[in-house]
């Protein structure tokens, strides 16, 4: 998580970017906990999601009108 936001890389200009501009619309808080970058996301107050057993709910994406694909 560091490297995002590591200005000397190449890409934190762009991760900047998408995460100022509202872009990320969640991170799962169970996922972001087993990689231990769950602090990291609170400090730049992304968007944690929970409601389903930890992980975020396909339901409120799919109530939007988006359709999930799995490959």
């Amino acid at each position: 998580m560091e490297e995002l936001v590591d200005e000397t890389k190449s890409f934190a200009n762009v991760y900047k970017k998408v995460r100022d501009e509202g872009l990320i619309g969640s991170i799962c808080k169970t996922c972001a906990n087993k990689i231990n970058v769950l602090n990291a996301m609170v400090e730049q107050q992304l968007p944690l999601c929970d409601e389903l057993s930890g992980h975020p709910s396909m339901a409120k994406y799919m109530e939007q009108g988006f359709e999930i694909q799995i490959f």
